[in-house]
Parts: structure tokens; C-alpha cells; sequence
């Protein structure tokens, strides 16, 4: 049982599923969504965005630390990202929940120069003076009445504390500017995402865990007969029905790719 990889939120479809970040503003001055969307369903992936997974009365903060959790996320980066509350809440939830650089896909509006000096100080400043202002608004009131406020000021001050690394370490990455991704279809965000592109028609197979394998690790093969990264003694075949004896045992798994050499599976015995 303790070889077998646990089910995650959001894999159960057996569709790769990819999350989007953005600010609802910068969307209205540039719009994305929809290509990308267009883009991923086009590649069979699982495209979750707010406006339609959030029904009328569902809770925010619920689908945000789904973001935060998932394992693909394409964070639109642009200036009002970087000044948006609940944008950088979901970074910084994904930031924390590790795996950050094999998790985010990110697409940059032009009008944003992540590495500038200037910029990073711009964001610093705002987030610094956003808890700063929030805080001096909560002095000498009670603290019992203005919890939910606390709480957002400690949001705010979090924000404040990482921004500046959060900022390094993307503008490390080589991420393309939207017109040069349109330019190919989107082609270079899609091949990160998934890199095997459609892989496997119906991603449901059985695992058979030797031993006590990593349950993140193992030797992977596709419907085509195809092997990947070997890590740990465990092996996925083409027939959830076969059996083995002794030492092992078996359970469906569904699985998605997370980059070239890192996979992620969900199953149950």
C-alpha cells in the first residue's frame, strides 16, 4: 500500500490539467486566455481557468490554493500581476509547496522586463507600503473583531518578504514574450508543459511497486512502448487487470508529465 502513489486534486480525470494565474486587468488590456485555452485543449490538456471552473457562490481562496497545489500552472506575468493580491497570493503558494521551476509555465506580456532592477524595486516599494498602510489602518483596534484583516495584512507583509525572490528567480528563466510564443502557436509553452505531447489516449494503467519504491519515482512506459526516466524500481503496464505475486501489488494509476525527466502520478489500490 505505502509503494503506491495517492490520488491528487485535480488528476483525476486522467487529463493533464494546467491552471492559469493572471490579472483580470491585464487580460482586459491584453487578451490571452482565450488562445491559450484553445491551445491546450487542442493538445488534450486540461485547461482550468476561474471564470469557468468558480460557480456562483463557490469559495476564491478554495480554487487559489488549488493553483497553489497543482502540478502546471502558467502564471501571465505582467505589471498588474506583480500589484495583484490574489495573483501573487497563488505564486507565492506555489513557491512554497516546492517544485516551483518544473511547475510554472510562464507567459510574459511585453510590457513587463522581469530582470530590471528598477521594476523589482518598483514591487518591493508597493508591497511594502500596501502592509505598511494596512497596518497603521489596524492599530488600536481589537484584534478579535479585525482577524479576517490581520490575516490579510500577514498575507500582505508575506507578499512583501518574498516578491524579491520570487522576481530573481524567474527572470532567470528564459521565458518568451507573448508575441514571440503567438508567433508559434504557442508552441514552446506547450512543449513544456507536456513534452511528449499526446502521449496516451487513455492514461490508466497498473503499477506494480517493488520493495519501497519512491512513489514520486519509477520507470515509466507508454502505450507506444515508450520508456522513460528509470528512478526506482517500479514499472507502468498497458493492462490495469494483470496480476503479480509476492512483494508487490497492484492499483490504477493516471499520470502526467511535468518535464522531461519529472512525473507525477496519482493511484489507488
Amino acid at each position: 500500500m505505502e509503494d503506491l502513489v495517492r490520488a491528487n486534486p485535480g488528476e483525476l480525470t486522467g487529463k493533464v490539467a494546467v491552471y492559469v494565474s493572471y490579472s483580470w486587468t491585464a487580460e482586459e488590456r491584453v487578451p490571452v486566455l482565450e488562445d491559450l485555452a484553445a491551445a491546450c485543449r487542442s493538445e488534450g490538456l486540461e485547461f482550468q481557468r476561474d471564470t469557468e471552473r468558480l460557480k456562483h457562490g463557490d469559495l476564491i481562496r478554495t480554487f487559489m490554493d488549488e493553483i497553489g497545489a497543482a502540478g502546471n500552472i502558467v502564471p501571465v506575468f505582467s505589471r498588474e500581476y506583480f500589484q495583484s493580491e490574489y495573483c501573487m497570493y497563488e505564486l507565492l503558494q506555489v513557491w512554497k509547496s516546492g517544485g516551483f521551476h518544473q511547475r510554472i509555465h510562464p507567459v510574459r506580456l511585453g510590457d513587463i522586463r522581469l530582470d530590471d532592477v528598477d521594476t523589482q524595486l518598483e514591487f518591493i516599494d508597493y508591497w511594502r507600503d500596501k502592509a505598511a498602510d494596512l497596518r497603521a489602518k489596524l492599530i488600536g483596534r481589537d484584534a478579535a473583531v479585525t482577524i479576517e484583516l490581520q490575516r490579510r495584512n500577514i498575507v500582505y507583509a508575506d507578499i512583501y518578504r518574498h516578491i524579491n525572490e520570487l522576481m530573481a528567480f524567474v527572470s532567470n528563466m528564459n521565458i518568451l514574450p507573448l508575441d514571440s510564443l503567438r508567433q508559434d502557436r504557442l508552441r514552446p509553452l506547450l512543449e513544456r508543459i507536456n513534452p511528449f505531447g499526446k502521449m496516451v489516449p487513455n492514461p490508466t494503467f497498473a503499477i506494480r511497486a517493488s520493495g519501497r519504491a519512491n512513489p514520486m519515482s519509477f520507470r515509466g512506459v507508454d502505450s507506444q512502448g515508450r520508456h522513460y526516466s528509470e528512478f526506482a524500481e517500479a514499472e507502468f503496464w498497458t493492462s490495469p487487470k494483470r496480476r503479480i505475486g509476492g512483494g508487490g501489488c497492484w492499483g490504477k494509476v493516471s499520470f502526467s508529465c511535468c518535464s522531461s525527466s519529472c512525473w507525477s502520478a496519482s493511484g489507488w489500490v
